[in-house]
Order: C-alpha cells, then sequence, then structure tokens
C-alpha cells in the first residue's frame, strides 16, 4: 500500500494521464491530440483533416474538393449545375469562359429547364453553334433531345441577340444550328440552351453543344 501510495504521488508531480486509454494527454482515445476521436487531428470528428466539417479535405466549406468555394468541382467537358440562369452559367474549371472554340456536354431535365454556358473570342471571328443529338448524327430526333438556341451579349443577358430553334436545312430536326459574323472578342457571350417547339424532351435528355469558327 506504501508502494502505491508513493508511486501516486510521483506520479502526480509529474504529470500523469488518466488510467485505462494508454494515451499521453488524459482524454480516454489513446492518440495524442485531447479531441477524444483517435484521429490525432483535434477536431473531433474523425476525418482527419482539423477543420470540423467533415469532408476530409481540410478547407472548411463541406464540399470535399477542397478549394473552399463551398461547391464541388465538375467534370471538364460537361455542364455543371445549376447553370439555370446567365449569372450561374458553366465556365471552364478554373472558373473562366470558354475561349474561341468548345465542345460540352448537357442535359434538360424538363420542360422548364435552361442551361447557360459563358464564353470569349480572342479575334473577330464568323461562328457556327451547333446543338447536335448524341444518338443521331442526322438528327431525326428519335431518342435525342430537341433544343432550342440563344445568343445573349456582350457582357450582359437581358435580351437575346440571336436565336435559333432546330436546323434551318430541316425544321422536324432535333438539332439546333446558329451561323453568327463578325462577333467582337474580348467580350462575354452565353449561350442559352432550352427544350425546342418539337415537344417533349426526348428518351435520353442528353445533348452536345459545340461552337467552332467557320
Amino acid at each position: 500500500m506504501r508502494v502505491l501510495s508513493l508511486l501516486l504521488v510521483i506520479c502526480a508531480a509529474l504529470g500523469c494521464g488518466s488510467v485505462g486509454d494508454d494515451d499521453s494527454e488524459g482524454d480516454g482515445d489513446a492518440d495524442s491530440d485531447a479531441d477524444s476521436d483517435a484521429d490525432s487531428d483535434a477536431d473531433a470528428d474523425g476525418d482527419g483533416d482539423a477543420d470540423g466539417d467533415g469532408d476530409g479535405d481540410g478547407d472548411g466549406d463541406g464540399d470535399g474538393d477542397g478549394d473552399g468555394d463551398g461547391d464541388a468541382d465538375c467534370d471538364e467537358g460537361f455542364e455543371c449545375e445549376p447553370n439555370d440562369t446567365c449569372e450561374t452559367a458553366t465556365d471552364q474549371p478554373d472558373g473562366e469562359p470558354f475561349i474561341n472554340e468548345f465542345r460540352v456536354r448537357g442535359s434538360l431535365s424538363d420542360e422548364t429547364d435552361e442551361d447557360w454556358y459563358r464564353f470569349q473570342l480572342t479575334e473577330q471571328a464568323n461562328i457556327i453553334i451547333r446543338q447536335n443529338d448524341i444518338h443521331d448524327d442526322n438528327c431525326r430526333g428519335v431518342q435525342g433531345t430537341d433544343a432550342a438556341l440563344a445568343i445573349y451579349g456582350p457582357d450582359e443577358c437581358l435580351v437575346p441577340f440571336y436565336q435559333r430553334d432546330d436546323d434551318p436545312d430541316n425544321p422536324l430536326s432535333s438539332c439546333a444550328v446558329m451561323e453568327l459574323f463578325n462577333i467582337t472578342p474580348g467580350r462575354d457571350l452565353w449561350v442559352r440552351v432550352e427544350q425546342g417547339t418539337q415537344g417533349d424532351i426526348g428518351r435520353d435528355p442528353t445533348y452536345e453543344l459545340e461552337l467552332d469558327f467557320q
């Protein structure tokens, strides 16, 4: 008993931790960070990143992508929802507008859905913008989406300056084509994609949007 009492006195003097957790800070988790979750990051959520949001990326916004902006990054070559307005238009993954020629896939979820894309040109040019049917190069619309296109800008998106529903050479087409001439470079422009006049969205609502120089 005297030996045990002596050991307890010595332990108290040395600052020993609580008995039974085999750690060194006395929190009962056996790790060494005093947060009781055994991951050694001091935030008690168990994800190992020390920011307390549980996503494991360490930036504290909870989206898991590590950039701190709160929205998950989208894959290159695809629309990034939400993009139903000019202000939320899909850009390149780095947040800059699409530059010159580009190709991207999107999807119209229903008859009220709109998809917006922002782009710029680096030189004055004539361009052609197409909405392609990914199932049929002939745009017969059996499976694909019937869409309509509109162009807004430069630098504002209140009123479209050009619109097109369907291919002008094929009024029953499930594709849409616009040709534009002498477009000013260095200004923000937007493409809006929405359901066309052929009625219901096709069985697959996915489309391809393409911009090329003429």
